[in-house]
């Protein structure tokens, strides 16, 4: 496409807490794509349906 060069080619580094928070982010999104139902039971007993 039409993207200019980086001036600071430098690699991007985070922190352990944030590899922790992107991990265990990565981790509930994938177990709930998984199994939807858990969180639907939840949402269902917050708002006082079921």
């Amino acid at each position: 496409m039409y993207f200019d060069k980086p001036e600071d080619t430098t690699p991007i580094e985070a922190g352990m807490d944030m590899r922790v928070a992107l991990s265990a982010n990565a981790l509930v999104i994938l177990l709930l794509g998984l199994m939807p139902q858990t969180l639907m039971v939840v949402c269902l007993g917050a708002l006082g349906v079921a």
